[in-house]
């Protein structure tokens, strides 16, 4: 997703922990966080598969007789990594890793420099006093943190978890609370109580692979650049729900993620900021913009044609479309024909069409400054002296 990942964890001295220096190289994160220790064995899960579907896992691993010169390595490598970073994500299977000194260390390095930190863990009453930004447990997790003496049934619904969020809330001096519920969306407690209910979209045959992972991955990485609470919680659960329809573990790309995003806006209409913030995302994967304007009152045969060669000169199509007042400033009272909602709902509906924005002013020079295209196209019968 565009993040620059430095990766801090224990590993011992055997194949598992090769295979993940090797993995993290492989992938151009920074691995230089790993504390090697010949006294711990590294995690490995190990996930067999049968027909496409998931049977077993076996767990092995064990970090519980690390020493205490890799501790403490382990604990200046977290303050070095801390210092130059924008967002933390503590990842906690409750293994020995993310040790009390760890908690800690990680508490006096808030309280001298804020970052976004973001907790999923097994255990999250043990980071009551950390203050996370987000904290991400899945229901049996939330549920069994409210109650540690009470049953925590994986089938608990939204309902109840309402009640759990409640008695999270009291717990936890996190900021937000994001208690993910699988194909029940997550419910979001905000730090007054406030709750918010953020539904998953449908998923055939999803798998459960990486799922929590991604969905905190993606969070974190939305507050770190800025979004709202809500916001960041949507980007994770689109991650998600992206991660689960693929086979084994998978990672969720920018161009997955925006493709997402522009199936799931269902209105006719962007504002010009939501476009523009849109085409950032797009020179960031390098696309060629082109803009083309008009006023496009009886759609016909000649459009269609200038915005299939307009489109053929770069990556996404922007178009422009005259307001009704600028429509009538420049054609006449009687004109347009049809209005501006009808207009821009036909053009968008084209598929040479990437995004479709309204105007007010006689010509689109303003339009053209905040959306910096790379080509602007019009018509032959134009000249270039009439351009803006």
């Amino acid at each position: 997703l565009g993040a620059e990942v430095s990766f801090v964890s224990l590993i011992g001295r055997d194949s598992a922990g090769d295979h993940l220096r090797q993995a993290l190289r492989e992938a151009g994160i920074d691995d230089a966080g790993l504390v090697q220790d010949g006294a711990i064995s590294s995690l490995h899960k190990l996930r067999v598969i049968a027909n496409g579907q998931y049977v077993v896992r076996f767990d092995e691993g064990d970090t519980e007789q690390v020493s205490e010169r890799s501790r403490a390595l382990l604990l200046r490598r977290i303050a070095d990594t801390y210092a130059r970073c924008d967002a933390v994500v503590i990842s906690d299977y409750c293994h020995g890793a993310v040790c009390d000194e760890v908690i800690g260390t990680l508490i006096r390095l808030r309280e001298r420099g804020q970052k976004v930190i973001v907790v999923d863990s097994k255990e999250i009453a043990r980071f009551a006093d950390l203050q996370a930004t987000m904290v991400t447990p899945n229901l049996r997790e939330a549920h069994r943190a409210a109650d540690p003496r009470g049953s925590s049934d994986p089938r608990l619904a939204l309902a109840a978890a309402s009640d759990v969020g409640t008695r999270l809330r009291s717990l936890l001096r996190a900021d937000q609370i994001a208690v993910t519920m699988a194909n029940e969306g997550v419910l979001l407690i905000g730090p007054s109580g406030e709750q918010t209910h953020l539904p998953c979209h449908p998923v055939e045959r999803a798998g459960d692979v990486g799922a929590g992972d991604t969905f905190t991955a993606a969070a974190a990485l939305a507050l770190a650049t800025g979004a709202p609470a809500a916001q960041a919680v949507r980007v994770g659960i689109d991650s998600a729900s992206i991660a689960v329809t693929r086979s084994r573990t998978s990672v969720v790309s920018y161009q997955d993620l925006l493709r997402r995003v522009s199936l799931d806006d269902n209105s006719d209409t962007l504002s010009l900021k939501d476009v523009v913030a849109r085409l950032e995302g797009e020179r960031f994967l390098g696309k060629r913009i082109v803009f083309t304007n008009g006023v496009f009152d009886i759609l016909h045969a000649g459009h269609v044609q200038l915005l299939r060669r307009a489109r053929a000169l770069g990556d996404v199509l922007v178009v422009g479309l005259n307001s009704d007042a600028s429509t009538r400033r420049l054609k006449g009272p009687t004109r347009p024909v049809n209005r501006e909602s009808d207009r821009i709902a036909l053009v968008s509906a084209l598929d040479v069409v990437d995004y479709a924005v309204l105007f007010d002013e006689d010509t689109p020079a303003e339009l053209i400054r905040a959306i910096r295209p790379h080509v602007h196209v019009k018509g032959g019968d134009y000249q270039a002296e009439s351009l803006p």
